[in-house]
């Protein structure tokens, strides 16, 4: 009997051993289970939680659109270089931008050799904006005086201000004037335009270029044509020194009276840009600020037609009209092309192409 008893004892241990997985699963404790006697896992695959993500990678700021674009400046963050600065110069501040005579890019000069200081380059730091005329306005200050509407005294002193045009309005006058010469390429295509119409123009020179160029500089004076100065080397004058300022309105100005054995008093500023401290500069210096009220652009690659469009559209007694005669190979045969239309659509309208001293009698010593 008690061996009977221990048989069935150890028939029921090993029934219970044998069913008790299926029991615990019944009872939904799947996440037990017995390999040995005292080993029990609790890892549950399906509800295990995930890892979080690598802490280097940032999934707000710079994600997107937006990402590698932090701490990069527009052109209208330069010109406001620049142009300041400004455009895009030029931003850039402006560039933003170039600009001849307030523009940041293209940039006018191309090719013309000047000589800068290395670490100089005020091309890129030009800011603009454009005026009523569809030219480009200087990186004029705030507190800036630049133009006067009093008529100035015949024999007067240069004043801290530009002269964007002439007084008289009653007259059909206007002036065509050259930036960026004398260089050997196109200003002579530029003077054979002039000379073939009978026509005298202003010519604002870069020293440096016209040292280099000195022939081509008295071909200008001795062709009865105008000669002022357009700085040594188309530095921005809001960005250097007085010193510096005075030094290359010196050293031009010795090229030309060498030249044309004349005094020289017209000025023009590189890129348009002035403030308070350069127009004071110029003018204490015995300069004439000579600015224009009609620039079509024609550095920045524009069409011989949209040249000659620009100028028709704005053309009005008394305008001083802005072309170049030396610059990049894209842009100034295109100039060049268009100044024969310029020069027979203003007289077919009744008008007389001056120099800036005749156009400005009024303004300049007798």
């Amino acid at each position: 009997m008690r061996s009977t008893t221990k048989s069935f004892t150890k028939i029921i241990a090993i029934i219970i051993i044998l069913t008790l997985p299926h029991i615990l699963a019944a009872c939904n404790l799947s996440s037990i289970s017995i390999f040995s006697p005292g080993t029990i896992l609790t890892h549950d695959p399906v509800n295990e939680e995930r890892e979080d993500p690598p802490n280097d990678i940032n999934m707000s700021e710079n994600s997107g659109e937006n990402a590698g674009t932090e701490g990069l400046s527009t052109p209208e963050d330069e010109y406001a270089d620049e142009q300041g600065e400004a455009a895009q110069e030029p931003t850039k501040n402006a560039e933003a931008a170039p600009v001849e005579d307030g523009q940041v890019t293209p940039e006018p000069g191309d090719n013309l050799n000047i000589k800068q200081d290395p670490e100089e380059n005020p091309k890129s730091e030009v800011e603009s904006s454009e005026n009523p005329n569809g030219g480009s306005a200087p990186n004029e200050e705030p507190n800036a005086k630049p133009v006067s509407d009093e008529k100035p005294q015949a024999g007067s002193k240069p004043s801290p201000k530009i002269i964007r045009s002439a007084t008289d309005k009653e007259l059909k006058q206007v002036a065509i004037t050259f930036d960026d010469g004398p260089d050997g390429r196109f200003t002579p295509q530029v003077l054979d335009v002039l000379k073939a119409y009978d026509v005298k123009a202003t010519f604002f020179v870069i020293g440096s270029v016209a040292n280099d160029n000195r022939d081509i500089l008295k071909r200008i004076h001795e062709e009865g044509h105008v000669i002022g100065s357009h700085s040594w080397g188309h530095k921005n004058f809001t960005k250097i020194s007085e010193d510096k300022a005075i030094d290359e309105l010196k050293k031009t100005n010795n090229i030309i009276e060498e030249i044309t054995g004349k005094t020289n008093t017209l000025f023009r500023l590189p890129y348009g840009a002035f403030n308070d401290k350069v127009l004071n500069t110029i003018a204490g210096q015995g300069f004439y600020n000579i600015y224009w009220s009609i620039d079509p652009k024609d550095w920045s690659g524009n069409s011989s037609k949209s040249i000659f469009e620009n100028v028709q559209k704005n053309l009005n007694p008394g305008a001083i009209i802005l072309l170049h005669s030396a610059g990049s190979s894209k842009s100034i045969p295109n100039s060049i092309d268009a100044l024969p239309k310029i020069i027979e659509y203003i007289q077919e309208q009744g008008y007389e192409i001056v120099t800036i001293p005749e156009l400005l009698k009024d303004v300049f010593p007798q």
